[in-house]
């Protein structure tokens, strides 16, 4: 009964249920199994550029200013002051610097992947002011065990479409009745070339998965 509930609701939480009939063999072990690369815009993507250092210090005082009384914005003023005209010259310099040498990516990126996949502290308060789940309408999938089961293999299947590349590109639609449609995998044969794999790093801190 258990595995029977377990296997039912994976097939729910499928992006695209149609297609996960059967919990046996190879198609279900991919969550999709898109003809387009998962990558494959990633070249045509703009680089993010890096705001002006002057800029950056002002939205931050902006940011705070609400929060503090009129003697501590007049202390923050100064400390951000001397940030600009010191320490924050030699750091922006060396931010332009990383980000001249992998123009493959946008300078956010590392540290993006840092916080999300490196860091081992929980997610919720630390990066993310929470998360929601949301429940099946089914009761019986609720439980603990099922739903933490379901999840587990779910996340599995994921992962194993992202790394065999058959995760559907992301698209941003203006109007999703017209281009979001099953033509769009033709764009296959006179869209930009398919990616190569970008340009290994060095990570800022040992990966706690080596």
């Amino acid at each position: 009964m258990f595995r029977a509930k377990v296997n039912r609701s994976l097939s729910f939480l499928s992006t695209n249920s149609s297609r996960t009939t059967t919990t046996h063999g190879q198609h279900y072990q991919y969550l999709q199994c898109s003809k387009l690369p998962t990558l494959y815009f990633q070249r045509s993507l703009p680089r993010l550029p890096i705001p002006r250092l002057d800029q950056t210090c002002q939205r931050f005082l902006a940011a705070v200013e609400p929060l503090l009384t009129p003697e501590e914005q007049g202390g923050t003023r100064r400390a951000v002051e001397e940030f600009r005209q010191g320490a924050g010259m030699e750091l922006h310099a060396r931010l332009q610097a990383s980000d001249a040498a992998n123009k493959h990516t946008s300078y956010i990126s590392q540290p993006w992947f840092d916080m999300y996949l490196a860091d081992r502290v929980p997610l919720p308060l630390n990066y993310n002011p929470l998360l929601v789940m949301k429940s099946d309408p089914r009761p019986e999938y609720q439980q603990q065990v099922v739903r933490a089961t379901n999840l587990i293999i779910s996340s599995l299947r994921f992962w194993r479409s992202l790394q065999a590349d058959l995760l559907e590109p992301e698209v941003y639609h203006m109007d999703a009745k017209k281009s979001d449609t099953a033509g769009l995998p033709a764009l296959d044969e006179g869209g930009p070339p398919r990616p190569s794999p970008p340009t290994p790093r060095t990570p800022s801190r040992p990966s706690p998965w080596t």
